[in-house]
């Protein structure tokens, strides 16, 4: 068992014990005989329990918010003037209200995707350039390689000079049909400068059994479609601006910061694309615009604050020693198809 699944699987226990508590002191359990009183509501959280091991990370993070919005419930009510059946009736629907209330709000934001508009100014450039940046796709979470194809459709409506795929392009999960769809929806954008790919921690895949392909197959897939992906390396376009692409924080073999500019002429517009925002240090100063993924925006309460405390930024645009960061939340989610943190969006940066 992983550490994410015992720790998912002891918040659920919890959850569902206090829950069981609660239930053997309503009203309708009370006036049942004590055998009785004691096995249906046993019953009903054993079905929980149950239900939990269809995803058991993804149920315990709504277990942990019901039971939240009961000790919530529980500490207001411990101060209204009430009879103790109505406080535990009335506050149980009142959490499990709150929970619903909650779980349609994130399923809804975990898949509507918006566009979000940053604009960035330089003199380095004789003229402006728009770039379309896609991140944290994590093909079949929350859309398929059709679902995928449309989002790319939309995004080259609206004429974007070069498109940017920082990484997390497809998850352990992933079919091996839908990669095949996207990479061929990638090949069909329409660009003035082409497509550019860096990989995530995820594209190289965690658990080779759930998946038919590996990272090689995937490369073989883009260059096939004509998607230029970068390693450690950088492209000079127009004789104007540099696409540098870095190999993910998770690929020891990765170049430092001044090794991957070498020969690289400041003089000209320099965009790095790195998937994990945790290197600001070495990137301030050395680059013009760094567009990073990898965080979504936080996703959820109260894993945010562990995403927090884990990179240089989580979300938005920051501006340090003349370089620019942008962190995008990504076009889906990670896991669980929820979201109340942030919103789920493909990044449009205008360069004047």
């Amino acid at each position: 068992m992983s550490p994410f699944n015992f720790y998912a699987g002891l918040i659920v226990v919890i959850c569902i014990a206090y829950f069981y508590y609660k239930l053997i002191k309503l009203t309708i359990f009370k006036e049942l005989d004590p055998l009785k009183r004691f096995v249906i509501p046993l019953i009903i959280c054993l079905c929980l329990f149950f239900i939990s091991f269809i995803r058991i990370g993804h149920i315990s993070i709504i277990y942990a918010h019901f039971f939240v919005f009961m000790g919530l419930t529980d500490i207001v009510f411990f101060f209204i003037n009430l009879k103790r059946e109505n406080k535990i009736v009335i506050h149980t629907y009142i959490s499990f209200l709150f929970t619903l209330i909650y779980v349609i709000i994130s399923v809804f934001l975990g898949f509507k995707v918006f566009e979000t508009d940053y604009s960035v100014t330089t003199n380095k450039m004789n003229n402006s350039l728009k770039i379309a940046q896609i991140t944290d796709v994590h093909l079949g979470n929350t859309f398929d390689g059709k679902g995928f194809t449309k989002y790319i459709d939309e995004i080259s409506e609206l004429n974007p000079d070069i498109l940017v795929v920082t990484g997390d392009f497809v998850d352990d999960e992933t079919k091996k049909e839908e990669m095949v769809i996207a990479c061929e929806a990638l090949g069909n954008a329409k660009t003035k400068y082409g497509v550019y790919f860096i990989h995530g921690n995820h594209d190289k895949g965690y658990y080779p059994k759930y998946r038919n392909y590996g990272k090689e197959d995937l490369n073989n897939e883009l260059i096939k479609n004509n998607v230029n992906i970068l390693e450690d390396e950088y492209v000079l376009i127009n004789d104007e601006f540099y696409i540098i692409g870095r190999k993910d924080k998770s690929d020891k073999s990765r170049l430092s910061m001044d090794e991957l500019m070498n020969g690289i002429d400041n003089s000209k517009y320099t965009i790095l694309l790195d998937h994990q925002p945790n290197d600001y240090n070495n990137e301030k100063g050395k680059v013009d615009l760094v567009l990073s993924g990898h965080t979504h925006g936080g996703n959820l309460l109260p894993v945010n604050f562990l995403v927090y405390a884990k990179n240089d930024q989580t979300y938005g645009m920051e501006e340090i020693d003349n370089t620019t960061f942008i962190v995008s939340s990504g076009i889906s989610c990670w896991g669980m198809p929820m979201n109340n943190v942030t919103i789920q969006e493909y990044v449009i940066v205008n360069i004047n």
